[in-house]
């Protein structure tokens, strides 16, 4: 998939201020290595936008620490598909359960969100793997969560 990478845009709160900071040098080498430009946010993770060929976008987001698990390190990547409705269809939910067995890696997580349920695609894999890995995963995370947006959003606000 033809895609061009751009700098992280600097959203409402989000800044490169003590965020920066929050990444762990292995993180910014991975980012480094796998030649994608990234920001970071004032929570500590980094994010990385992604434009598609046909002008939709989608932010990535890797979280600035890693998680140990019995001494493996793990390290978190999302991106945000849109908001539910608080009360949404159960057609709509199987659909995201049954949906995530068609990847090759990820899930579809539902938050609890204000005004709904906050629909997101995650993985959580080895912290050290190489840069190269590193991107096809952020590449697949961007494309799934996309075409999901479109599909049940038909919009591009994420």
């Amino acid at each position: 998939m033809n895609r061009t990478w751009i700098l992280g845009l600097l959203m409402g709160g989000w800044g490169l201020g003590l965020g920066a900071q929050n990444l762990d040098s292995g993180l910014k080498v991975q980012l480094d290595q796998a030649g994608l430009k990234y920001s970071a946010t004032k929570s500590g993770n980094a994010q990385v936008v992604f434009t598609e060929a046909d002008d939709r976008s989608q932010v990535v987001y890797l979280r600035g620490t890693a998680d140990t698990l019995d001494g493996l390190s793990l390290r978190e990547i999302w991106s945000v598909a849109g908001t539910l409705e608080p009360d949404p269809d159960p057609q709509v939910l199987l659909d995201l359960l049954s949906a995530g067995g068609d990847e090759a890696l990820g899930a579809w997580n539902l938050e609890k969100a204000d005004d709904g349920w906050l629909v997101y695609y995650s993985t959580k894999l080895p912290a050290d793997m190489p840069g190269t890995n590193l991107r096809s995963v952020v590449e697949t995370i961007a494309d799934v969560t996309d075409r999901k947006e479109k599909a049940l959003f038909a919009t591009d606000d994420n």
